[in-house]
């Protein structure tokens, strides 16, 4: 791991398209890195997934044909792969954000940077949760506004265009909003990586960095998904090509596709394995792009480049000082 080549963040303004590309070419150049850091945390939140899987439902088979005791052994199991995949997720996502401090040149090699997250990953936990909370209860609000209003709606009353404004005004709410907070969540990784603060100053922080330049950002994310799309789809051609096969096998049925009962254990079993290995390519990338993103705009608003040059011409001085 300590022969990783990681180039120092570029110290020129760069495109969004050149910073998601810069990745890439990173994560082709230290592949065996992420395969060695990721490999067999992956192997345990894939283990986690089939038996989530498994367990739900087997749980529900054994509930229709009233078998208590497999209903029971289900239930274990489910609830066992449910902890199993949020703790690893945890712990994949903090070793994912090492990614983040070696490429923004925080860190020189893996190691460190992960020591860093260690210390720290509390905090960054917090904030990454509020995140995802954020986006949980901007979609519940504006749901629930866009729910009650299709269930009072009725066509040609006096109301019909309050509540028809009401739907538009709450699916236009839930598209900014849980866009803004995507954009945050993705932003939280960053700063929660490269910056010390406490969890109030992590949060104001990120959001400040957000709206610095929302429009860019935004540019940034969706450039982004559009390009780990373009990676993922390829990749996800060996499981289109069994889904299609399984298909034909078992005669066409449309329960195959909504009935994941129907679904034999080794298809679940490939299908899950094989999702595995196509996020240790995409999320490195995804991590690794947002830290280039958020390097870029600090050098754009803040001059972050020149504030290292700084200290690096500064630290002979005080190392000499200290020697006196």
């Amino acid at each position: 791991m300590e022969k990783a080549i990681f180039e120092p963040p570029p110290q020129q303004l760069q495109s969004v398209g050149d910073l998601i590309g810069r990745s890439i070419r990173l994560y082709r150049k230290n592949f065996k890195l992420f395969f060695h850091v990721l490999l067999w945390p992956t192997v345990f939140f894939t283990a986690a997934k089939v038996a989530f899987h498994w367990g739900v439902t087997n749980l529900s088979l054994r509930a229709d044909q009233k078998d208590w005791t497999m209903m029971g052994v289900s239930g274990v199991i489910a609830l066992i792969g449910i902890l199993g995949l949020i703790v690893t997720a945890l712990y994949l996502q903090l070793r994912q954000l090492s990614f983040i401090r070696l490429v923004t040149g925080f860190a020189d090699n893996y190691k460190e940077a992960y020591e860093y997250i260690s210390q720290r990953k509390w905090k960054i936990l917090s904030v990454v949760f509020i995140s995802y909370l954020a986006i949980f209860l901007c979609a519940a609000f504006w749901g629930v506004i866009v729910s009650v209003c299709m269930a009072f709606f009725k066509a040609n009353t006096a109301t019909t265009y309050v509540l028809l404004g009401g739907m538009v005004i709450g699916l236009i709410g839930l598209l900014v909003s849980v866009t803004i907070a995507c954009i945050a969540l993705y932003f939280a990784f960053a700063v929660g990586a490269c910056e010390d603060l406490s969890i109030g100053g992590l949060c104001s922080r990120t959001l400040s960095l957000v709206f610095q330049d929302f429009w860019r950002a935004g540019y940034f994310c969706t450039l982004l998904f559009i390009a780990l799309m373009v990676i993922s789809y390829p990749l996800s051609l060996p499981l289109l090509l069994l889904s299609i096969f399984e298909f034909i096998r078992q005669g066409m049925s449309p329960d195959f596709l909504t009935d994941p009962g129907k679904m034999p254990f080794y298809y679940t079993l490939c299908n899950q394995t094989w999702e595995s290995i196509v996020s240790i390519i995409t999320w490195p990338i995804s991590f690794m792009a947002t830290g280039l993103f958020y390097y870029d705009l600090r050098m754009r608003k803040e001059g972050i480049d020149l504030v290292r040059q700084i200290n690096l011409l500064n630290a002979p001085t005080a190392a000499v000082r200290e020697e006196n």
